[in-house]
């Protein structure tokens, strides 16, 4: 959308009548506009915040499921079976 752009205005003046009449037109003089679109620029910030925000709460959600495993989720009736020794069979 780069390119020369100018203004045209017809202005409308209300007499002490009440009726509304009509000025000549006005045009501005022209411009060169360009657009620059910075991808990086406008992308920078919220790949930041969003990279940021995913890794607090992943790092939350592992410790919290950490602490529930260890604390709530416990068996205190259950002992562990030695790993060095044999089992006992019974034999009939």
């Amino acid at each position: 959308d780069s390119g020369e752009y100018h203004c045209v205005v017809t202005p409308w003046y209300r007499l002490a009548t009440g009726d509304w009449s009509q000025a000549r037109e006005l045009t501005s003089s022209r411009v060169f506009l360009s657009v620059k679109f910075a991808v990086w620029d406008s992308l920078k910030l919220p790949l930041l915040y969003g990279a940021s925000a995913s890794l607090g709460v992943g790092i939350f959600s592992l410790v919290l499921g950490l602490i529930c495993a260890q604390c709530c989720c416990r068996n205190t009736a259950h002992t562990p079976r030695s790993r060095n020794k044999l089992m006992d069979l019974e034999m009939d």
